[in-house]
């Protein structure tokens, strides 16, 4: 994230796709590990209190979720994202690719041939936007602010399963019914 940051607003969207794909891997891996570690410790919970750290899990990271979809949504909603060859500054010419021009609003283009890349066509909502760049430095600024709390984790050291005894209970586990349903 911080590599696609420094890339500032001529990010390659091969590297944006690429980065994007991992960070979206390390989602998943941290999901389902989250999922496993919930369910580790929803079985230790008192049969009157169960279901609460579940209910509390699942509440946090769909808060999580509704968050950084608002922050796309609102952040992404500008003319920079939203009108193809758009330019904030004056002094820079409108550009004269064909594939972007093809891709403005006709009426945008046919009332200002000359000026069109200045103005915020219909499918912007807001006349300011997050740059990519900006909201991977959001991200990394909330990965940052959650390393203090990981370091106060704190666990048992237990004995380590024989790796052949724990390799055929994951064998018989795979071969279940269950598992690919």
């Amino acid at each position: 994230l911080i590599a696609l940051a420094r890339e500032g607003n001529d990010v390659d969207p091969r590297n944006l796709v690429i980065m994007f794909a991992l960070a979206n891997l390390g989602y998943v891996w941290a999901d389902v590990a989250s999922d496993g570690f919930m369910v580790f410790i929803a079985h230790r919970e008192p049969i009157e209190k169960r279901g609460t750290m579940q209910t509390l899990v699942y509440s946090v990271s769909k808060l999580g979720q509704i968050a950084i979809n608002l922050l796309i949504l609102v952040g992404f909603s500008g003319p920079e994202m939203n009108c193809p060859g758009y330019q904030p500054d004056p002094s820079i010419p409108c550009t004269n690719n064909i594939y972007i021009i093809k891709r403005v609003d006709p009426e945008l283009y046919t009332n200002n041939p000359y000026s069109w890349c200045y103005e915020m066509c219909d499918d912007a909502t807001f006349e300011w936007d997050l740059s990519i760049p900006e909201f991977a430095i959001s991200i990394c600024f909330v990965i940052f602010a959650s390393i203090p709390l990981y370091l106060r984790l704190k666990e048992d050291k237990v004995q380590a399963e024989p790796r052949l005894e724990f390799l055929a209970k994951f064998w018989s586990q795979l071969k279940r019914k269950a598992a690919w349903q």
